[in-house]
């Protein structure tokens, strides 16, 4: 299994006034699906690249990797929590194996910080395992629904953002509407 998509999402006043000045990177608005329009104004996702953890490293150095459920170190956490108290965000993560289906991750991780702290996980969650639970308790659309994010005519929260279509962190980039003035 590999990591397939990895990101923050959060309101447009936590990652475009705090996070993205500090250690750059490119914000991207979702693209609302037609069929599934998204009452969530001011969602803004940044992509969770290597450049932009070599980036976050260099300032806050490496600290020590989280145990499991994501690929964050704890001065990853740190940063985000500080970043959280102009306005919430989630680190969620998705890791497609070849033989899963085609339309959901086999793994899913989500972590919510809000008010400068930490409010939800990491959560993990093996979709093949879980598929009898209820799609909002999935650790993604936990962290997005607190964030601001409803499901509108979708499926779930992951979904009415494009997500599960974009499915991987350099398509996100191709998929979602980049923010020229973040």
């Amino acid at each position: 299994m590999t990591a397939l998509l990895q990101l923050y999402a959060g309101t447009r006043l936590s990652l475009a006034a705090y996070v993205q000045p500090i250690v750059g990177g490119r914000l991207f608005a979702p693209r609302w699906p037609e069929a599934s329009p998204n009452r969530a104004s001011g969602i803004v996702l940044l992509p969770s690249t290597e450049a932009l953890q070599d980036r976050l490293h260099a300032i806050n150095g490496t600290g020590e990797w989280l145990d499991g459920a994501v690929e964050l170190t704890t001065t990853d956490a740190a940063f985000a929590l500080r970043a959280s108290r102009s306005g919430p965000i989630a680190y969620l993560e998705m890791v497609r194996d070849e033989e899963g289906a085609a339309d959901l991750p086999a793994l899913q991780s989500a972590i919510l910080w809000a008010d400068g702290l930490l409010r939800f996980g990491p959560a993990q969650l093996e979709i093949g395992q879980a598929r009898h639970r209820q799609r909002t308790m999935w650790p993604m659309n936990a962290a997005l629904r607190a964030i601001g994010v409803t499901a509108g005519d979708a499926l779930d929260e992951a979904t009415a953002l494009g997500l599960y279509e974009a499915g991987e962190t350099s398509s996100l980039m191709a998929f979602a509407r980049p923010i020229r003035d973040g």
